[in-house]
């Protein structure tokens, strides 16, 4: 009987602890039950992207574009996304060398772009659609440059002296 009383014990215990254990490791997963209505839609909350300054003091990022993952270098001088047209393509996004009709002042002079829609970007779990994009030539660009056609979709951003937070709107 005393065996009994020890194994009910520990199961009280267990159901006591496993909870907190649980919802402190997995936020959101486990949780009293409020006062909510039936019908009202529980939404998690959105968490906040931080990107580290890199050691050449710019922001990058690991961004995916229609699924294809790429660096991208965190630019508010830029007014759009602009992409090399060889990542372009890895992301299927197809321009033809006609396609080049956009003069493009950059820091290394003036060149030609293509306008495109990028249909899917991924920074970290935020998710915007249909960006608005430039396509460059891989000479007029090596990587790419998350300018603020995405940034500004992409929730608040606020700068600090080491990180840069998104959170996501």
């Amino acid at each position: 009987m005393q065996r009994y009383i020890w194994i009910m014990v520990v199961v009280i215990c267990v159901a006591l602890i496993v909870p907190g254990v649980l919802e402190e490791r997995l936020p959101g997963v486990v949780g009293g039950h409020k006062n909510h209505s039936s019908n009202e839609l529980q939404i998690p909350p959105k968490r906040n992207t931080r990107i580290r300054k890199s050691p050449n003091g710019h922001f990058m990022a690991a961004i995916r574009i229609n699924g294809h993952k790429t660096p991208a270098l965190i630019d508010t001088g830029s007014a759009l996304l602009a992409i090399p047209h060889s990542i372009a393509r890895k992301a299927g996004i197809k321009v033809r060398n006609e396609d080049f009709t956009v003069e493009v002042r950059t820091a290394n002079g003036i060149t030609s772009g293509a306008s495109a829609a990028v249909s899917n970007l991924y920074l970290g779990p935020i998710h915007i659609s249909n960006v608005k994009s430039l396509i460059l030539k891989d000479e007029a660009l090596s990587q790419v440059l998350l300018g603020m056609s995405a940034l500004n979709r992409l929730g608040k951003i606020t700068i600090g002296n080491k990180e840069l937070v998104i959170e996501p709107g």
